[in-house]
């Protein structure tokens, strides 16, 4: 009667109960969560693997891609190292053996020093039909052991770089090529072109996975077909032409579809790479590609088993000890919520269980709020990086990643705009980086609370771009003189405290926070502008972005510029330098085509010096070259290439004077050999090879006579000599000095020397015998 009881009271048909709910339970989120988890771990299977494709992507893009790019633009940029390699686009080859050499040597250093990546350097020069390549030297296009691919592919197109993948040999893939145009992105007439060749191995060296074998085949492609693969492994795959085109056409950066390979349902992935547009393509069968996911899978159904039996385990426990659990949970419900039911025979092992599991469940819970509040700031730092950026695409996924951050953020704002303070680069450069740091912070946080004062949002956070700080704004209306009003302050704060100039860039009002990136890029655009306006605390508004747009180009200044540079004229070229520099600051061009005039502006300096059989090396110095990568502005780039001007002038002046007396030196030469020839100025002119009128002007300057009473004097003297030391009749002398009328001799002879020759031998003759009378 006991034990009837006892299965009648209310703590045997909870228990039961329980047994029944805990049954229910378990098999229903065994099941959703077998269903979800599997799903969901597919999903993130495939966010995964385009992640991992889009590293891989971007790691190739860097390293190989634009490493290889920057190689072509430094081969093209002149500097001491490659002074050599710009001279035979002008000068023809004979001779210049020495220079090919130079240049053969040099790309042969270039190649050494990439050894991994590049597999040779090849160099055109147009005017003289000449290839030097660092694998096979110096040739001549019309020789058989050049493929001509590169070279006729560059000229049908009218782009300054190209990418080109083909075979170096029926059936293998041996290296991809960048081939690029000399002057590097101007308008003139390419002069010659280079071709940049990189091993395929480099390709196959990144594209190799240490992942197992089931994780699929890695490879890149282009219109032509496969460019590259894992070195470790043959392709698997028969690629059609279709296909490739079906994946090299696309216009989606990277994309996920399952596609039916050889009979095999496979999962194919791409990536976008971003210098060339070759896509990079991964190729898995579905049931490897997924097949991760059968564990998780097996996990769940393995868990769910245990727990039912483990359910039923404790059930069968609770069975034979119903009462003194259910007394404790009891209790504890009266101690909680006030119940006043008696339990009997209650013991306290069970409820110091559920005690101790209810404060160590506290615990956590408390564990996971403090990690949580100290990593807000982190939160909220890649939520304004992800909004400035773009990288938040939905509502939805913007107010789940705000409820992470429990209303520190508040988002309910207008309009929303950002800007950019840009911190002076050579003054940071020079302090410490703690000090740095120190600003920086100290920036973030004076800029948040000025604003938050303003009754506005505002979120700052480190730039990506050195020393520069990017700041999310929020407001009710589209006022900007607020955030004028703030940089402002912000600029006088640093240059009292810390003497640092800074300049800001205001991008526009946006009605979305996930519209946030398009102010974003025009701050971009708008911190282009700093180099060609320094004195600007702010870059804001139409005028300027606008200038993005234009295609608008100016010739007359550059013209000045030339003509000015080839007359010598130092005054004009700073005019011409000043004017110029006027129109990029007033004008509409955009900040690309303005650094694009600047670096023709360069270029046409060295063309002139190279024009002149001069090098720049003789003229300048290293501290010349290294002034130049330290220009932050147009005002230091203009008083850089005045001074590199003026130095040239003073440089060829000296070269000048020393031509001068070379030249003066060789006529006196040439007079005191040939007395008797004709001496006149057109004469002397034609044997040196200058204008009359030049050697009559460095005569006179050099000498301080004119050139024609130079050279009566030097006959005058030859005549004395004669007339004093040899018998000839003065006939003779006069045609020996080169008169052919004696009585214009005599003329001038009296002229010189008061005398006719016959008194003055006479004279001569008469004062040697009484010299003699003397001497006896």
């Amino acid at each position: 009667m006991k034990w009837h009881t006892r299965f009648n009271t209310v703590f045997y048909k909870l228990i039961l109960t329980y047994i029944i709910i805990i049954l229910f339970t378990i098999t229903f989120m065994g099941i959703s969560s077998y269903v979800y988890f599997s799903s969901n771990f597919n999903r993130e299977i495939e966010n995964i693997n385009d992640r991992m494709l889009g590293y891989l992507s971007d790691s190739l893009d860097e390293n190989i891609f634009k490493k290889t790019e920057k190689i072509y633009l430094e081969l093209f940029t002149p500097h001491v190292k490659n002074d050599e390699l710009f001279s035979l686009f002008e000068q023809s080859p004979a001779g210049n053996h020495a220079k090919i050499h130079s240049i053969y040597t040099y790309l042969q250093n270039v190649e050494s020093l990439n050894p991994a990546l590049l597999k040779s350097v090849d160099i055109y020069y147009k005017n003289n039909n000449l290839m030097i390549s660092s694998l096979k030297g110096m040739d001549y296009l019309d020789s058989e052991d050049h493929s001509l691919t590169w070279l006729n592919e560059i000229k049908q197109t009218n782009k300054n770089l190209i990418w080109l993948d083909y075979k170096d040999h029926p059936g293998q893939r041996d290296y991809v090529t960048l081939v690029g145009g000399y002057p590097y992105g101007t308008n003139q007439e390419k002069k010659g072109f280079m071709a940049v060749h990189i091993k395929v191995s480099a390709f196959s060296q990144l594209l190799s996975d240490p992942s197992s074998e089931d994780s699929g085949q890695i490879f890149i492609i282009s219109e032509n077909g496969v460019v590259a693969k894992s070195e470790s492994e043959e392709l698997n795959y028969d690629l059609d032409k279709g296909f490739i085109r079906k994946i090299v056409s696309s216009h989606e950066e990277s994309r996920n579809f399952s596609d039916d390979m050889n009979g095999i349902k496979s999962m194919v992935s791409y990536s976008t790479i971003s210098s060339n547009g070759w896509k990079l393509v991964s190729i898995t069968p579905v049931e490897n590609f997924y097949k991760k996911s059968d564990a998780i899978q097996q996990a769940l159904l393995l868990i769910g088993i245990i727990v039912v039996l483990f359910g039923l385990a404790i059930s069968h426990i609770f069975t034979r000890n119903m009462y003194n659990p259910i007394k404790t949970l009891v209790n504890k419900s009266r101690s909680l919520f006030g119940e006043s039911e008696a339990i009997h025979g209650a013991e306290k092992n069970e409820y110091q269980m559920i005690d101790h599991l209810i404060n160590n469940l506290s615990v956590k819970v408390s564990g996971l709020e403090t990690t949580l509040s100290d990593n807000l700031p982190i939160i909220k730092s890649k939520l304004t990086f992800d909004l400035l950026n773009g990288k938040v695409k939905s509502e939805e996924e913007l107010e789940e990643r705000l409820q992470l951050l429990n209303g520190k953020m508040d988002i309910s704002h207008s309009y929303y705009a950002v800007f950019s303070v840009k911190m002076n680069t050579g003054y940071m450069e020079n302090i410490s980086i703690e000090n740095s740091q120190f600003i920086i912070y100290n920036l973030i946080s004076l800029l948040e609370e000025k604003l938050n004062q303003a009754d506005l949002l505002g979120y700052a956070v480190e730039s990506a771009e050195d020393y520069q700080i990017d700041v999310m704004v929020g407001s009710k209306d589209k006022d900007l003189k607020v955030l004028y009003d703030t940089i402002n302050d912000l600029s006088s704060y640093v240059h009292s405290n810390f003497m640092l100039e800074i300049t800001a860039a205001v991008g526009g009002w946006k009605g979305s926070p996930l519209l946030l990136h398009e102010s974003f890029k025009e701050v971009k655009l708008l911190m282009k502008y700093h180099y060609f306006f320094p004195a600007k605390v702010i870059l804001s508004g139409s005028l300027l972005l606008e200038r993005e747009g234009n295609e608008e180009k100016f010739v007359e200044g550059i013209d000045m510029y030339l003509k000015a540079l080839r007359s010598r004229d130092i005054r004009q070229v700073r005019a011409s330098l000043s004017d110029i520099a006027d129109s990029m600051r007033n004008g509409r061009y955009s900040a690309d085509y303005c650094h694009q005039v600047l670096y023709d502006l360069v270029y046409n300096y060295y063309k002139y010096v190279k024009d002149l059989n001069l090098s720049t090396r003789d003229i300048l110095n290293n501290d010349v070259y290294e002034t130049f990568y330290q220009i932050t502005n147009i005002n230091m780039f203009e008083a850089w290439l005045n001074s590199v001007v003026e130095k040239t002038y003073l440089y060829l002046e000296e070269c000048d004077k020393n031509k001068s007396n070379e030249v003066i030196e060789k006529i006196k030469d040439y007079i005191f050999d040939n007395l008797s020839k004709d001496l006149s100025l057109n004469a002397v002119a034609d044997v040196v090879h200058l204008s009359p009128r030049y050697i009559s002007r460095i005569f006179k300057k050099n000498t301080g006579k004119n050139f024609v009473d130079y050279v009566t004097g030097e006959r005058m003297k030859a005549a004395r000599e004669m007339i004093l030391l040899s018998e000839d009749n003065i006939e003779e002398i006069a045609s020996k000095v080169g008169y052919n009328n004696p009585a214009y001799f005599t003329k001038k002879f009296k002229e010189a020397f008061g005398v006719t020759p016959s008194v003055y031998r006479m004279n001569y003759s008469r004062d040697q015998q009484k010299m003699n009378k003397n001497v006896n």
